[in-house]
């Protein structure tokens, strides 16, 4: 699972590349997803969704 943190950490990194050429060009809905996508980013990076998909299995165990 943390393959898959930096796996879309990486596709961040490309994604922020493409938002900082097309900012100066005034899209600043591309930069409204990218602030989404990166809080995703950041949840995965700390163990959260990690977290919370465990409680999801452990209640849907019982």
């Amino acid at each position: 699972e943390q393959r898959g943190c930096f796996h879309r950490l990486h596709i961040m990194s490309l994604l922020w590349l493409q938002v900082s050429a097309c900012e100066q060009r005034g899209c600043l809905h591309l930069l409204h997803i990218m602030s989404l996508l990166w809080l995703q980013v950041c949840v995965c990076e700390h163990g959260v969704l990690l977290a919370a998909h465990r409680g999801a299995d452990e209640a849907g165990g019982i």
